[in-house]
């Protein structure tokens, strides 16, 4: 049984939808951002002007986007693009699957701008007001995706 992750067609078309959206980073937006990508907001755990948590409409288990908040503005998400990965046969799938969403990712921004060299790699693009990111671990691939401000201070603190 394959493990669930994020099937080529849609990381494009996802990666697509993030590169061309409008969205303005405020929380008045949020509603039409998670409508424009098939997401509901779950407000049970919705702790206002702090953190959200968004299901997907994708068919993976244990999948939620986190959405973290700075009052009124929206900081960044945090998008999983496959099922947590427990077992080692389940961690090469998801290691298979980073590498051709590198290469998708790239087909659809071009060359990131900056390549990841933490613990768990990732590669970078800054675009217009926002960056992203694609990044991978033995457990989980991610998208972090968040204001080029808000990026900047993590960078920041980083440094410090």
């Amino acid at each position: 049984m394959a493990h669930p992750i994020l099937s080529d067609d849609e990381a494009r078309t996802f990666f697509a939808a993030l590169r061309d959206t409008t969205f303005d980073w405020t929380a008045d937006r949020l509603p039409a951002l998670m409508a424009e990508l098939g997401w509901t907001i779950d407000t049970a755990v919705t702790i206002p002007g702090e953190a959200a948590i968004a299901d997907v409409s994708w068919d993976l288990p244990a999948v939620a986007v986190d959405i973290q908040f700075s009052g009124s503005a929206v900081d960044a998400f945090y998008i999983p693009l496959a099922s947590p990965a427990d077992d080692p046969a389940a961690q090469l799938e998801l290691a298979d699957a980073f590498a051709r969403f590198t290469v998708l990712i790239q087909d659809v921004l071009g060359a990131p701008g900056v390549r990841v060299p933490e613990d768990y790699p990732g590669l970078r693009w800054r675009h217009g007001n926002f960056v992203l990111k694609l990044q991978g671990g033995p457990k989980v691939i991610f998208v972090f995706w968040a204001t080029a401000v808000f990026q900047d201070t993590l960078d920041k603190m980083d440094t410090e």
